[in-house]
């Protein structure tokens, strides 16, 4: 009877300092990661996703070492991270907000950025079948179309949705003399374009409301290769609902008495069916840039409806070259010790707070170049449109 109670005891101790563990794992784990996140962005909360992947693999590994080997423990942080993806992928539940994986996306580019001067220039140009022309020369081909199509001058108010660095609006400034604005939700960005002397605000374009000093306040509107990070994966709309209704939402930013209203637009755009081999590339992406695409070369305009199309461009094949010159850049270089040594620190607390952060790696080395590739006997997966519309 005595030892059978002490076995209780025993039993009940276990389980007490079992339970106890369990509690000091979870209050560590996210002490650590609060402090990671404070160094990456203070303005943003953890990343609920990693917490609880970080929670299980640190669950398991403690289990393994103090218990027995159990298969069950060994690959519960994979079958953790499988139902997280299933629940995502099915739109069961959405652990963080999703334009996370864009602001992160954005933020690894900027560390990519400071290895070559060439890299500063980080979205496709104009480069008139010329690979070996710069990738500045290019960007600036590309803006001085943009401008010359938008109708931008001395005085031309513009804001660009999803201004990156600036290098648009830096542009029209110095060769335009334009009244220009910056929007964006990546804090990383925001110094690079004070640097340059581009005021910009924080919001979620799509989510935020606008604030009422940017409210008829503009005769040009730029949406220069950041519309396709807009509607991400998880939204309930369908693209068409979602267009219709961010076309209309932005209206309002335009000066009601401007005889100008262009809009701007650089998107990427699904041209065909996708093979297995696209599809995965494109849950890459989805995972590593996050956002959509519009089907079809008419997939965004066509929701377009108080709007005039003025000018539709197939810009594919200066991605396609943009994609190879970036890469002869890193390899002439040999900047690819570099890129790592910039992220040498930084890459652990990535790993610890970005639940998507191999995504990326992966999206930027293979599948962001494979979309302007043709496959086979089949054309590019994805079109590359630069598109002018005027309000009506």
């Amino acid at each position: 009877m005595k030892n059978n109670k002490n076995k209780s005891n025993n039993k009940n101790k276990i389980n007490n300092k079992f339970i106890i563990d369990i509690i000091i794992i979870l209050l560590v784990v996210l002490i650590i990661m609060i402090f990671f996140q404070y160094y990456l962005d203070k303005s943003r909360y953890i990343s609920l996703h990693a917490y609880i992947r970080n929670c299980v693999i640190v669950f398991a590994v403690y289990y393994l070492v103090n218990y027995k080997w159990n298969w069950w423990i060994f690959a519960l942080p994979f079958i953790v991270e499988l139902v997280i993806e299933i629940g995502h992928t099915y739109r069961l539940f959405q652990l963080d907000p999703e334009e996370n994986k864009t602001i992160n996306c954005y933020n690894f580019f900027e560390k990519i950025s400071r290895t070559h001067p060439e890299l500063d220039y980080y979205t496709e140009g104009k480069y008139n079948n010329n690979l070996k022309m710069g990738m500045k020369e290019a960007q600036d081909n590309k803006f001085k179309w943009m401008c010359d199509q938008g109708n931008i001058s001395e005085g031309t108010k513009v804001l660009d949705i999803g201004s990156g660095r600036c290098d648009f609006l830096y542009y029209a400034k110095k060769y335009r003399k334009a009244d220009v604005t910056g929007c964006t939700i990546s804090p990383d960005q925001i110094d690079t374009c004070k640097r340059k002397g581009i005021p910009v605000f924080i919001i979620d374009i799509t989510n935020d409301k606008i604030p009422k000093e940017y409210i008829g306040k503009f005769d040009v509107v730029v949406l220069n290769g950041s519309a396709e990070h807009f509607r991400q994966y998880s939204n309930k709309k369908s693209l068409d609902e979602f267009w219709t209704d961010f076309f209309k939402k932005i209206e309002i930013l335009f000066d009601p008495n401007s005889k100008n209203k262009r809009l701007v637009i650089t998107m990427i755009h699904l041209r065909r069916e996708l093979t297995f081999n696209e599809e995965v590339d494109y849950w890459f992406l989805d995972k590593g840039f996050g956002g959509s695409y519009p089907e079809g070369k008419y997939g965004l305009v066509k929701n377009a409806k108080n709007y005039d199309v003025l000018t539709m461009k197939d810009a594919t094949y200066d991605y396609h070259l943009y994609c190879r010159k970036y890469a002869q850049i890193i390899n002439e270089n040999k900047l690819m010790k570099n890129i790592m040594y910039n992220n040498l620190v930084e890459a652990p607390i990535q790993l610890i707070n970005n639940p998507y952060y191999l995504h990326t790696i992966y999206s930027v080395r293979y599948s962001w170049s494979r979309q302007f590739v043709p496959n086979g006997n089949l054309e590019p997966p994805m079109l590359h449109q630069w598109i002018v519309l005027k309000l009506n």
